[in-house]
């Protein structure tokens, strides 16, 4: 299975600093992604609405072997706790994108295998 790689920087960022401070890097985040090692699984992250409050995130995404949609978070969770939710000692991959192009790509060709 070919698992993309990429470099982490924006999740580096926010994982480094408090949420007061990420408020401006949110709105230039890129796609960020999980893919497992096990089966043909992406999961996103995904801003939830503001009406919530500013900090709040789900991680979502779809199972290829079953065709099924997940919601891995089950309720909407906090920046650091979502990004912290899928781990690679699980089988899970994490990789950012800086565009939907870049992203698709990257689905495709992990599908392939």
């Amino acid at each position: 299975m070919h698992v993309p790689q990429t470099e982490l920087p924006w999740t580096t960022l926010i994982q480094g600093k408090n949420y007061a401070d990420a408020l401006t890097e949110v709105q230039r985040r890129p796609i960020v992604v999980w893919f497992s090692t096990e089966k043909h699984c992406v999961h996103q992250l995904h801003k939830v609405t503001a009406r919530l409050g500013d900090n709040y995130w789900m991680v979502m995404g779809h199972n290829y072997d079953d065709e099924t949609e997940v919601a891995v978070t089950i309720s909407p969770t906090e920046l650091h706790k979502a990004l912290r939710y899928l781990k690679k000692e699980n089988g899970w991959t994490m990789c950012e994108f800086p565009n939907g192009r870049d992203f698709h790509q990257a689905v495709l060709e992990y599908l392939k295998t």
